[in-house]
């Protein structure tokens, strides 16, 4: 237990003054860190609270108030690795304490994983002293899960120093800050030991520190988490607290396992046996409250799972699947156990054709993954291979399951199917629910109408997680999900010599090889990398000055050269979309873009420009700009932020003639909602005209194994789960997929009706699914939370397929008016 001095020190911190002295029972502590200056690598750089008075706002004894890290008094950093703060305390004092005032858990901001307390005498040499987030855990408990203010902070420590350096590993992109301490401890610490290790470069250790905080602040928030679902579930207060005992000698023991090796470490829950014991004690909780043994429920397809709580009393909700012949389309199921041990359940199929494990079904048995901001979800897809009777799932204690199939027809009959899906545990069955399949009278298309790409740049040698071991099954996936407008780096046209005549000889094997991975793709899109992000527009082309006549030949023969080459190939010129200077903003080089596409298109006329301007006012960029480009492609997210402006402005453009398309380039990718933010995408296009659906980006794993984020250098945004020998489905790849099919059914309906006009048959089935079409994707687009990104925002994620369903329906009903 701790002290009645260390208490009354606790209870002095957590009070808003911080400039007078603290009194503990062993000595006066006093705030040493009190203005005095200090140094921090790197510079502060977050815009909404970066200004002159950061130099001296950490030490002022004045803390922010309101929404954090919108506040001038607050400082802070967008680090790629680390972050630290360095002050001088002006000579050798004696150091019993620190304190760090942060905030977290809100617009993708996150508590650091790792927090060390350096100390010096000389500036230049320091010993590591402690981890603040491990000492503030020990003495005030788990980081708060929800948004909120903490001052991180202790009194455990016993050294010295003149110099105390505050290094922060952040978990994501962000560390913010209001105000530090360093408080005295007994003038007997001067003739002590420092303590503690010398430090090599925190910089190279930050994988390290990253694996260690992540799993301690996973542990931590589980512990919330199950306790929160304990106090909640209305179990008698006794066997509430017998629970929650143990729970908490379960975290202990979870914070005392080794640390994992980073290299090797895949962050599935449970980590480790007594982190799968902590969620043993959420299995009891579910035992006491009577849940049987494994219990099962057909789930909402697109909803989060929960990690914590209580699992339904029994439910019989029918699984419904309405789909054409070769489509795609998902439904999920999801399975607990309430016993101490895992359990292996079989699930199989009756009454539908194909017998107990149809052709047409791939089962995933879908993992708990974390992310790298400590929010885990179940977004992998890792399939299973069925036995004669079923699948075997496996179902761990006190960890919801879920179970993912994904459906395609491509033989049977049209009609209805009724049958039942059968979940059996030690040869009983458990569960017998309900299943309707719906076949429609239609083949989906091929090829699909919708541009689909996400910067996937396989050629060359790769780039992010595009390694030679998982290149193939990389591309493969993406064709098999509809991707048909790939992008290329610039380098694809890159490899080529300019003779002394003027003429031009090209090296095409790194374009051949890009070429041959996609045969049949609609568009080819090249990043020819002139610039990007406010930067100034590339002004030269192979030796010679932007401007020039010399730079206008030397451009329109290596142009020329390239499409006569792809021609060969059977690629015409209209295919080819570039991309010259990505992200243009307000006050840009917009003249350079503009001398570059048109000296381009002067070249090669038929090749379209595409732009992906940034910002959220698009009137505040120049009007020639606009008309320069073929194809615009706003960022979808910031056209959610003002919706007003960006339609008034792009409607406007779309009739004018420009081309519309929609790209959104937000992150981490497991933090984002499938339903609102990859698969309303596709609705958003259909709705304001569009051609072609874009994410940043399809590759980009952060640099790490996507089954470890917390290593990840930055996002991650890739939908998919990589490493660098394989490729595993998630859950955002399925609704890309799903999002492309709902645009081509409604474009199959846009057709149907358009042609059933123009031969003047069955004008009131007409008039029905033209009135329908004017308002559909709207009300997909405008229910409640449908705009809302994240995926922990509250919404209603079935609205989509019901709007789909009537759409199948009107081209039915179309389709027997034809043959009438």
């Amino acid at each position: 237990m701790k002290s009645i001095g260390r208490i009354l020190v606790l209870l002095f911190l957590a009070s808003p003054c911080f400039a007078i002295p603290l009194e503990a029972a062993e000595a006066e502590k006093t705030n040493l860190a009190l203005n005095r200056p200090y140094t921090w690598d790197p510079a502060p750089s977050y815009h909404h609270c970066t200004d002159a008075g950061d130099k001296t706002q950490l030490t002022d004894g004045k803390e922010s108030e309101g929404y954090f890290w919108t506040q001038k008094e607050t400082v802070g950093w967008r680090p790629k690795l680390a972050a630290s703060v360095t002050i001088d305390l002006g000579k050798l004092e004696p150091i019993g304490g620190v304190t760090f005032r942060t905030a977290a858990r809100a617009a993708g901001v996150e508590w650091p994983c790792y927090l060390g307390i350096q100390v010096s005498n000389d500036g230049k040499t320091f010993r590591e002293v402690g981890d603040l987030i491990e000492l503030d855990a020990k003495e005030n408990g788990p980081l708060p899960s929800e948004y909120s203010v903490r001052r991180l902070s202790t009194i455990e420590l016993e050294t010295r120093g003149r110099f105390v350096r505050f290094v922060i590993i952040p978990t994501g992109d962000y560390v913010f800050c209001d105000e530090v301490q360093v408080f005295r401890g007994p003038e007997s610490l001067l003739a002590r030991d420092p303590g503690g290790k010398e430090v090599e470069d925190y910089k190279t250790l930050a994988g390290k520190y990253k694996m260690h905080g992540s799993l301690r602040r996973r542990y931590g928030y589980d512990l919330t988490g199950i306790t929160k679902a304990v106090e909640s579930s209305g179990l008698a207060k006794p066997e509430a607290e017998v629970l929650k005992s143990r729970l908490q000698k379960q975290y202990e023991a979870a914070l005392d396992e080794p640390a994992s090796d980073p290299a090797s470490f895949r962050a599935i829950l449970p980590f480790n046996k007594p982190h799968t014991a902590m969620f043993r004690t959420q299995a009891a909780l579910w035992s006491e409250l009577k849940r049987p043994a494994v219990s099962a429920w057909v789930a909402e397809t697109w909803a989060p799972s929960a990690l914590y709580g209580v699992p339904p009393q029994a439910e019989n909700r029918p699984m419904q699947v309405h789909l054409m012949r070769g489509e795609y389309r998902a439904s999920a199921l999801n399975l607990a156990c309430a016993t101490d041990q895992t359990q292996t359940v079989q699930i199989a199929f009756e009454g539908l054709p194909g017998g107990a494990t149809p052709n047409y079904l791939t089962v995933a048995e879908v993992p708990w993954t974390d992310t790298v901001y400590g929010k885990p979800v179940t977004a992998a897809l890792p399939t299973v291979t069925p036995e004669k009777e079923g699948w075997s799932i496996n179902v761990q204690p006190g960890l919801l399951r879920q179970v993912w199939f994904t459906w395609r027809v491509q033989d049977l009959a049209p009609g209805e199917y009724q049958g039942h899906l059968l979940v059996r545990h030690q040869a009983k069955e458990i569960s017998r629910l309900p299943v309707t399949l719906t076949v429609y009278p239609f083949d989906f298309p091929e090829k699909t109408s919708l541009s689909l790409g996400g910067w996937s740049y396989t050629n060359g040698h790769g780039a992010y997680g595009i390694t030679p071991e998982n290149r193939r099954a990389f591309v493969q996936c993406l064709q098999d999900h509809f991707v048909n407008a790939p992008w290329a780096l610039q380098s694809v046209f890159s490899h080529y010599t300019f003779k002394e005549d003027g003429s031009i000889e090209l090296d095409t094997r790194e374009l051949d090889a890009w070429l041959a991975e996609w045969p049949d793709a609609k568009r080819y899109c090249i990043c020819l990398g002139h610039g990007g992000m406010g930067g100034k527009t590339k002004a030269s082309f192979a030796g010679a000055k932007r401007g020039t006549d010399e730079f206008n030949r030397r451009v329109a023969t290596w142009l020329s050269a390239w499409v006569a080459h792809l021609k060969t190939k059977g690629i015409t010129p209209d295919q080819l979309v570039f991309l010259g200077h990505d992200e243009p903003v307000e006050g840009g080089d917009f003249e350079g873009i503009i001398e570059w596409v048109e000296t381009l298109r002067r070249a090669e006329p038929a090749i379209s420009h595409w732009t992906d301007p940034v910002g959220n006012d698009p009137a505040l960029l120049p009007s020639e700009y606009f008309s320069t480009f073929d194809i615009l492609c706003p960022n979808r997210t910031n056209w959610l932020t003002n919706p007003k402006k960006f339609a008034q402005h792009y409607l406007e453009q779309s009739r004018q003639g420009r081309e519309l398309q929609f790209y959104s380039c937000s992150g981490p990718a497991r933090d984002l909602d499938p339903y609102s933010y990859y698969r309303l995408q596709a609705w958003h296009c259909f709705a304001v005209g569009g051609t072609g659906s874009f994410f940043w980006a399809l590759g980009d794993y952060g640099y790490h194994s996507s089954w470890n984020e917390y290593l990840a250098s930055h996002g991650p945004y890739t939908p998919l789960f990589i490493d660098a020998k394989n490729i595993t489905l998630g859950k955002r790849m399925e609704a890309i997929r799903e999002s492309v099919e709902d645009f081509e059914t409604l474009t199959m309906l846009r057709r149907a009706t358009e042609k059933a006009k123009a031969q003047k048959r069955d004008a009131s089935v007409v008039a029905e699914a033209e009135k329908w079409l004017e308002t559909a994707a709207n009300r997909v687009l405008s229910a409640e939370g449908a705009s809302k990104i994240q995926l922990s925002a509250p919404k209603d994620r079935t609205i989509a397929d019901s709007v789909r369903v009537e759409a199948l329906e009107l081209l039915k009903r179309l389709s027997e008016s034809a043959k009438r």
